[in-house]
């Protein structure tokens, strides 16, 4: 990541882990997240963080960094952003936290939004590349006008918006499609399960593409449960 991110999110974590909401709110959160978000809200949030993980620095490790033109599913939103998430071992369980950077109006990197949930269980070489596998041909399904349901979820959500957000974003025949990140989360929408995450970089003649997929594991294979597409950082 930029060293003006690095600095940023190391000052994020650094009041994470003293507990100190206030100054987080105050100083670091973007100024359109806190026309919609309160003071107390933001310090419930940390709050409950504390009360099931416990408090402190503890042991951390950053799992994921990826750059996105937008939030997943937010096409409006005003980005690029960083998204950064890290597990940190406290004293009550391991915590997953993640957080999107972007540039405010003055050119400021400040934090538009987090995630907070229970770290899932590392995942070994054979679920990661089965992951990265039922993804890959899933998104090979599509440059072909395909919804592959034999790899999604039963019953499949509405993909209807999905599909035309992905067929969208492209141009011409892929050229190289490439990994950026996969990893293990336990809540997705408020609803707890075996989940992973798989973002790919595609590369079509005519546009540089962002691939999003978001698996669960069901009867012991990963599914697709959401899927998609934004333009290419």
């Amino acid at each position: 990541m930029p060293n003006e991110v690095r600095a940023v999110y190391e000052r994020y974590i650094a009041l994470l882990d003293q507990g100190d909401s206030g100054t987080i709110y105050d100083q670091m959160l973007d100024p359109d997240t806190r026309k919609s978000v309160g003071r107390d809200q933001v310090a419930g949030i940390y709050r409950d963080r504390a009360n099931r993980y416990g408090t402190g620095a503890g042991q951390r490790v950053v799992t994921a960094v990826v750059h996105l033109a937008e939030l997943p599913f937010q096409p409006e939103s005003a980005g690029p952003y960083y998204y950064i998430r890290s597990e940190t071992r406290l004293a009550r369980g391991t915590v997953a936290d993640g957080a999107f950077f972007r540039r405010d109006g003055n050119g400021a990197f400040v934090l538009s939004d987090i995630d907070t949930s229970a770290a899932a269980p590392a995942m070994s070489a054979a679920d990661r590349d089965q992951a990265i596998n039922v993804a890959t041909q899933f998104f090979k399904g599509l440059e072909n006008g395909e919804i592959g349901r034999s790899l999604m979820v039963t019953p499949a959500p509405d993909t209807g918006e999905w599909f035309d957000r992905v067929q969208s974003m492209r141009g011409g025949d892929l050229n190289a499609r490439s990994l950026v990140a996969v990893y293990a989360f336990t809540d997705l929408l408020g609803e707890v399960g075996d989940y992973a995450y798989v973002q790919f970089d595609a590369s079509f003649s005519d546009a540089g593409v962002t691939e999003q997929a978001w698996l669960k594991r069901q009867n012991g294979s990963w599914k697709v449960i959401r899927f998609w597409a934004q333009p290419d950082q």
